[in-house]
């Protein structure tokens, strides 16, 4: 009887310095916020450029050669060739048909133009004499609503982002698709996809700040039409590509080269309105021009903060 009570006293002290080793856990520490350093200060652009009323309505704008940039607006079938100093018009050059041209990119031989209903123009890299450009069609047609294109260095295909899904009845998200130039081939494969489920997964992570905050706050409530992408670009060191974001708050989104969000931002819209292009210099240096919203300062430089 004696061995049974031991028995029970030691269970019950067992027990007891279980419940007082739980009650004096700690707390589980909450999630920490994660400080994400911004490589562009987008309210403080190193060159502010005025750029010609022909350019009022500009849609897309890509690096073109040592000083100078290639640009669209989207009424004309024009490629207007910028200086990077000035924001004057160098050169013009007609290569087609009227349309809703929304993106404009290069590689090492050709020009290639976007159209909002998914057809692709590529034409001779030139910046002088008369042009002629060949009609390529994709599987993206009005229902992707077609806004970005830029020349990927390490895959050598053409990115292409669509400010709607489609046909696509999945998650909501934002797809980025490629072009290989070699097949002239659009693969159905989406290569990254912008969810919002990542971008709440993001914002929940990110540090307390106002900029952040303000983003948490325009992102929580929504379901659908969160971002509508107005172009793109791939960082010629990092190889981090750039989505340009205008819809009731302009945004810029970093993915990483694996998809993921690395950094968002909120662009000013006191300075850019509408942001509408985006390219980059060899040494980093971003490129982003809006559209007119009676503003004559349409086309900024900044600085790399590498």
């Amino acid at each position: 009887m004696l061995e049974v009570m031991g028995l029970i006293n030691c269970l019950s002290l067992f027990v007891y310095l279980l419940l007082l080793n739980a009650c004096n856990q700690a707390e589980p520490s909450p999630v920490k916020k994660m400080p994400y350093q911004a490589e562009y200060n987008l309210e403080s652009p190193s060159l502010s450029l005025k750029i010609p009323k022909e350019l009022k309505e500009i849609s897309g704008i890509a690096y073109f050669s040592e000083g100078k940039a290639i640009a669209i607006q989207d009424e004309h079938s024009i490629l207007y060739f910028l200086s990077l100093s000035s924001g004057e018009i160098l050169d013009s050059i007609n290569f087609g048909e009227d349309g809703d041209y929304e993106g404009i990119t290069t590689d090492e031989e050709s020009i290639y133009v976007l159209r909002s209903d998914g057809y692709i123009f590529k034409m001779p890299r030139t910046s002088t004499g008369k042009i002629e450009s060949k009609k390529i069609n994709t599987f993206l047609d009005n229902r992707y609503d077609t806004e970005g294109i830029c020349f990927h260095p390490q895959t050598k295909n053409l990115l292409l982002a669509c400010k709607e899904n489609g046909d696509n009845t999945e998650e909501i998200s934002r797809n980025i698709y490629g072009f290989d130039p070699s097949t002239e081939i659009l693969n159905k494969k989406a290569v990254f996809s912008i969810r919002l489920t990542a971008i709440k997964s993001f914002l929940e992570k990110a540090a307390e700040t106002a900029e952040y905050d303000e983003l948490r706050e325009y992102f929580e409530d929504l379901e659908e039409d969160f971002i509508y992408p107005s172009d793109i670009a791939v960082h010629p060191i990092n190889g981090d590509i750039y989505i340009c974001s205008a819809k009731a708050i302009s945004v810029l989104i970093v993915l990483e080269q694996d998809g993921k969000i690395k950094n968002m931002q909120l662009i000013p819209e006191e300075i850019l309105p509408q942001t509408e292009g985006i390219s980059f210099k060899p040494n980093g240096d971003l490129i982003l021009c809006s559209e007119g919203k009676h503003k004559e300062e349409r086309l900024f430089i900044y600085s790399w903060r590498k």
